[in-house]
């Protein structure tokens, strides 16, 4: 018998799920086909999407526990016409 738990949770279908963090108890994700972050819940199984500052611009890498301000989650933007990171 194992103490370890697999399971599943609500996303966004076909948003393209790239990268995972984990801050403050959550789990966030970015979401390459929409141009969102996700934040999924694991204790409340709920999720939430925020969309990016930019439309279209394909959002990949995602970090997490900023060491100045915890409570912060950065990703990257990525496309042939911007290049950004975002909080």
């Amino acid at each position: 018998m194992s103490d370890s738990l697999v399971g599943q949770g609500p996303v966004t279908l076909g948003s393209g799920h790239w990268d995972l963090a984990f801050n403050g108890g959550k789990i966030w994700l970015t979401e390459h086909f929409v141009s969102a972050v996700g934040e999924f819940d694991p204790v409340e199984h709920t999720y939430q999407d925020f969309a990016t500052p930019t439309a279209d611009t394909l959002p990949y890498g995602v970090a997490a526990n900023d060491p100045v301000n915890a409570a912060l989650v950065w990703f990257t933007e990525n496309t042939d016409r911007r290049q950004r990171s975002g909080r």
